[in-house]
């Protein structure tokens, strides 16, 4: 029987950034997959409280075709993992991308579920086919109800794609209003280098006869599955604890540690997290407060902004991002020296002056949408 297909989901909730109910995410991926009609050839791995060293570990660990993150996202200047103290830590974009390159043969999508992940998106797209980000900020509703129908439409036996169009067609179906907030890389697709989730039939020589799902080119569809892995089991004491669903009540609340449970002929694993808290997740959205990554961020963001602006000969608009950022500078001395009325007004000179440059340059969308939030 071939491998099944990895999903490496991998969430971020520093204890200084805005909450987000990603256990609720995760809770409602493990359902979608659990119902799905080929959920036996799919396996989920979660990794909650994920630490900038873990991404690299966990894709080298697990090396997964589908890699999903959950979190905060800030736009250029990078995702937000957390620190070895559980705070906040950017992951530059560039690095990010430079990482996924090693991947990219084993990698076919990688979807960010985080505000503002288009920049990650489009760096990480230069390495791997399939990569979806958010164009602007996305509320936490949306994100989870997005997620569902994306991995939904997966366990179907759908393509990428498909599952990227009908994750945003279930945004509008709820009546919530961010279904144009989803980007895909490719937006168009090449043919000849298509890569889908499609069914292929089990051998002649196998005894099971319903189709299986790989994730693969339409080139190798008629090529043998590759080995399973024939590595040492790991130690008892590190895996992660076996239960039978048929025993159990189904998903495990306040798990300590993974919990991998069968359902039949498939098999999930459940980090926990209690029930659904039945809040308006309408409140939230998944960009980090701008005060808690600090002003110094959008500061070193303007700075980039002004230098590229330059090096292509905009030299009005690298003068206008350099008179911005002093303007910044001068609310950041406001903050330090505790006078707050300084610092907001200065603030307020910011965002008007970026709001004037965004509809004829929309690369500065997104630090105008980091301003918004403080």
């Amino acid at each position: 029987m071939s491998e099944k297909i990895k999903i490496l989901l991998l969430a971020a909730n520093p204890k200084d950034s805005r909450h987000l109910r990603l256990d609720e995410e995760i809770r409602e991926i493990e359902d979608k997959l659990r119902k799905a009609n080929y959920r036996d050839r799919f396996e989920l791995i979660s990794k909650q409280a994920v630490r900038v060293d873990d991404v690299r570990d966990e894709l080298l660990h697990y090396a997964p075709q589908i890699v999903h993150f959950s979190g905060h996202g800030v736009g250029q200047p990078g995702l937000v993992l957390e620190d070895d103290r559980g705070n906040q830590a950017l992951v530059d974009t560039e690095a990010l991308a430079r990482l996924f390159k090693s991947f990219s043969n084993t990698v076919e999508c990688v979807l960010l579920n985080a505000c503002y992940s288009e920049v990650q998106a489009a760096a990480i797209h230069r390495h791997i086919h399939y990569v979806i980000g958010m164009n602007q900020a996305i509320g936490d509703r949306a994100a989870i109800e997005f997620a569902k129908g994306f991995y939904a439409t997966l366990g179907a036996g759908r393509s990428i794609r498909d599952a990227f169009e009908i994750g945003c067609a279930s945004l509008d179906l709820k009546n919530i209003p961010e279904s144009n907030k989803p980007q895909i890389k490719p937006e168009i697709e090449d043919e000849n280098v298509s890569r889908k989730l499609i069914l292929v039939p089990q051998p002649e020589t196998q005894t099971q006869t319903e189709p299986i799902a790989l994730l693969q080119s339409e080139s190798q569809s008629a090529q043998p599955a590759p080995k399973k892995d024939s590595s040492p089991e790991k130690p008892e004491s590190n895996r992660p604890s076996t239960i039978n669903a048929q025993n159990s009540q189904g998903f495990i609340n306040n798990a300590s540690a993974p919990v991998t449970q069968h359902f039949g002929n498939q098999t999930t694993i459940n980090t926990g997290g209690g029930d659904y808290a039945g809040r308006d997740l309408y409140k939230g959205d998944r960009s980090t407060r701008l005060d808690t990554v600090s002003l110094q961020t959008i500061a070193d963001q303007l700075a980039q902004l002004a230098e590229q602006a330059e090096n292509r000969g905009d030299d009005d608009l690298a003068d206008d991002l350099r008179s911005i950022g002093s303007t910044l500078g001068a609310a950041m001395k406001a903050e330090q020296e505790g006078k707050q009325e300084r610092r907001g007004a200065k603030l307020g000179e910011v965002r008007r002056s970026i709001e004037g440059l965004t509809k004829k340059y929309p690369e500065l969308q997104d630090v105008m949408g980091m301003l918004q939030q403080m």
